[in-house]
């Protein structure tokens, strides 16, 4: 079962571009008609529940369907799934633009990229603002982890993990350990204080790296937004990854990645508990009936938002209205549909240009 979580929610990630909101329907099919591990009511509360928590959504959302299909096991499985397509695939493109990213054509395209992303920010913007050996040390790390799976019970995996991580910042060379340090809390920071999804995620990263700690300049972060942008996966997750690997390589990347899911993952997590305990009081179902439309005009506004740039002309409508009548009326995979619809713009937008 775990595995299966894991699959699915990896399958998801790796064939989704376009952040949360565009997650959420190749969630819903995978989850409710596809494996029956929710009923479509439960699953808008759940979106209702996630989107109001910091982080990004399709990570919030993960971990929610997770915990209630196999519980904190599940979480865990959902979460890593949904991360790890992003976390791999900006891997490999951080390491080739480090080589390659003064080549001329990269310059080219990116200045052309870097004016379409202000625009997306600007329409992310508008969107938002509407829906409103015995040492010390050693005891210390002991007691910690005894003190996890005693009485956190997490997992010991994850508590290896952690330890890990803490061996990293303890016993580096002091400089390269304080950089570290300061680059796990500030990406814990921009996972804990950022709502709105993604986007939300980006307009916090920008303050916390560029402006309060310059580690990168504005040209840098552009490019790398334009990047997470076009892969697939969460946009927070793509950008944290894609600057982790620019300031300390491949732990850099781990630990951004790591701290800025970590407290969206353990509040979606704390939230998932509590809700399925306390959902079947009156006073709740009251409140769910009234936010479920509330979710659904929410996701109807990312779409209609989203359509504003992404219907340019005729054979964009075309592409649109041929996937939504393929995936409705004849059940055909989102993820297939996605990859049709790529295929298709090669053709009309490559060979037949």
């Amino acid at each position: 079962m775990l595995f299966d979580i894991f699959k699915t929610f990896f399958k998801i990630g790796a064939f989704t571009i376009g952040g949360g909101y565009a997650m959420i329907p190749i969630i819903q099919k995978e989850v409710v008609d596809n494996k029956s591990w929710m009923e479509n009511e439960e699953f808008l509360d759940s979106i209702a529940v996630t989107n109001s928590l910091p982080g990004p959504l399709a990570i919030n959302t993960a971990t929610f369907v997770g915990y209630k299909t196999a519980g904190i096991k599940g979480a865990i499985a959902a979460a890593l799934g949904a991360v790890m397509p992003s976390f791999i695939i900006i891997l490999i493109i951080s390491a080739f633009f480090s080589s390659f990213g003064n080549s001329a054509i990269l310059e080219q395209i990116f200045a052309g990229i870097r004016p379409a992303v202000v625009a997306l920010i600007a329409y992310a913007l508008v969107k938002l603002a509407k829906s409103a050996g015995i040492t010390k040390i050693n005891i210390a790390i002991g007691l910690t982890a005894l003190t996890a799976i005693l009485f956190i019970n997490l997992h010991p995996i994850v508590v290896i993990i952690l330890a890990g991580i803490a061996g990293v910042f303890i016993f580096k060379g002091k400089e390269e350990s304080t950089m570290l340090i300061k680059l796990f809390i500030a990406f814990i920071k921009i996972g804990a204080f950022s709502f709105g999804g993604g986007y939300g995620v980006l307009a916090f990263m920008q303050k916390e790296i560029i402006e309060s700690n310059n580690w990168i300049n504005m040209q840098d972060f552009t490019n790398i937004v334009a990047i997470a942008e076009m892969t697939p996966g969460p946009i927070a997750v793509n950008a944290s990854t894609f600057v982790g690997y620019k300031l300390s390589g491949f732990v850099g990347s781990s630990l951004a990645t790591f701290g800025v899911i970590l407290v969206p993952f353990a509040l979606s997590l704390l939230v998932s508990i509590y809700f399925n305990k306390f959902k079947h009081l009156m006073q709740i179902n009251w409140i769910l009936k009234g936010i479920r439309p509330a979710v659904l005009g929410l996701i109807a506004a990312a779409s209609i938002n989203i359509g504003k740039i992404s219907f340019v002309d005729f054979n964009s409508v075309v592409i649109g209205v041929l996937v939504f009548i393929g995936v409705y009326r004849y059940k055909i995979n989102p993820i297939l549909a996605l990859v049709l619809s790529g295929v298709m713009g090669v053709l009309v937008y490559g060979v037949m240009a």
